[in-house]
């Protein structure tokens, strides 16, 4: 048989059909056209009784994908693409004409909860914008259960999904704005359109400390400790908290922002035996010899070889015996309490422990001062030492 003499009903006329079934003739009996047989098929010049799989909707039929032959055969019917074995629609899908062929054409029902090849994603409705597109495509910028059911946005593929996300830096990294889950961090303020990646920046000022700010005071002005960067001003010193209070006399003694040599110690004298950046209260090594002033024997005199004569734990360049403040290499009774050094014989033996005070015939030293002139030259000649022993360290 040849392909033109299967003739099968098209749309129209089944329409034609369905408005004058009296006209229609039963299977086995004589036909031109599939319009002329109730079940719409023309095989051979004779009417074919209906057949689930051949293309056209009958009796309980919902739905009728298949086709026939060349030789008028109908096509076995197998289901799973939308219109079962029985020639009903299968659940998830939806079954209209294929205006072409006259058969059923099936396709998934988008919108319906299930997800069914070609669909990639069904949330259970129509509307694009919400990670699953109208024909049940995933979006992007989004990922979809396969099983079904609502999309969520994917964090850090630097997509921003507005409304699903409040921005999209394209990490998962706090601290940076926007935090592992895409969400604007405290402190921060982050930019961009939707489907693009976030820029996010520091609001310095918004009385919020974050993790790129050393302080935030509420306010862009300098001098006040906190500068318009949000950095700390040198000389102050500035809490961790939100909004951030800052003081440039942390340690109250009256002292303020850089002229303090110990910012975090009280030290009203500033006293600074070595002259160096740290005051005494605040610097383990005063004198800087290069012994922490807790195992040094002299903490305020350089003394690198650390002599003491003794062993009283007080090194020789600063043993004061008699405890009367003038240490025993200057002193001229080093063990008699004597502050004003009297010698009235100039010998360099004080008064108070001079034998002689009034001086005898060849008595004491001659060729150098001695007494209050004496002392006065050997606080001046110390005082050279320790300045030739500075300026050579800063020299090295």
């Amino acid at each position: 048989m040849r392909r033109r003499d299967v003739v099968r009903l098209g749309l129209g006329a089944a329409l034609a059909l369905a408005a004058s079934p009296a006209l229609a003739a039963g299977a086995g009996e004589a036909c031109e056209v599939g319009g002329d047989c109730d079940s719409g098929i023309c095989v051979g010049l004779v009417c074919r009784a209906p057949a689930c799989g051949d293309g056209v909707i009958n009796g309980d039929e919902s739905c009728d994908d298949g086709g026939l032959d060349g030789d008028g055969n109908p096509a076995t019917p197998a289901g799973g693409d939308g219109c079962s074995a029985s020639c009903a629609v299968e659940t998830g899908y939806v079954c209209g004409i294929d205006t072409f062929s006259g058969a059923s054409l099936c396709t998934p029902e988008c919108g319906d909860g299930e997800v069914i090849a070609p669909e990639t994603c069904d949330d259970g409705g129509v509307d694009p914008g919400d990670g699953c597109s109208a024909i049940c495509i995933v979006e992007p910028g989004f990922t979809c259960p396969g099983s079904g059911g609502a999309c969520s946005a994917t964090c850090g593929d630097a997509f921003w999904a507005d409304p699903f996300e409040g921005c999209d830096d394209g990490n998962t990294d706090d601290g940076d704005g926007c935090s592992s889950s895409c969400a604007v961090e405290p402190g921060w303020a982050c930019v961009g359109e939707r489907g693009t990646q976030s820029a996010c920046a520091s609001t310095c000022g918004d009385r919020v400390l974050d993790e790129v700010e050393e302080c935030d005071d509420g306010d862009l002005d300098p001098g006040d400790g906190c500068d318009a960067t949000c950095a700390i001003e040198p000389g102050w010193v500035c809490d961790g908290e939100s909004p951030t209070h800052c003081t440039d006399d942390p340690d109250g003694d009256g002292v303020h922002g850089l002229r303090d040599n110990c910012p975090d110690v009280a030290n009203p004298d500033q006293a600074n035996a070595d002259g160096d950046a740290d005051g005494n209260a605040c610097d383990d090594d005063d004198d800087d010899d290069g012994f922490a002033d807790d195992v040094d024997v002299c903490p305020v005199v350089a003394n690198p070889e650390q002599v003491d004569s003794d062993g009283d734990g007080v090194g020789d360049l600063c043993e004061d015996t008699d405890g009367d403040g003038v240490i025993d290499r200057l002193d001229n009774c080093p063990d008699d309490v004597n502050l004003g050094q009297e010698d009235a014989d100039g010998d360099g033996i004080g008064d108070l422990c001079d034998a002689s005070p009034e001086g005898e015939p060849g008595g004491g030293c001659t060729g150098a001062p001695t007494g209050p002139a004496g002392l006065a030259l050997a606080w001046a000649i110390a005082l050279a030492a320790a300045l030739s022993t500075r300026r050579r360290r800063e020299k090295m």
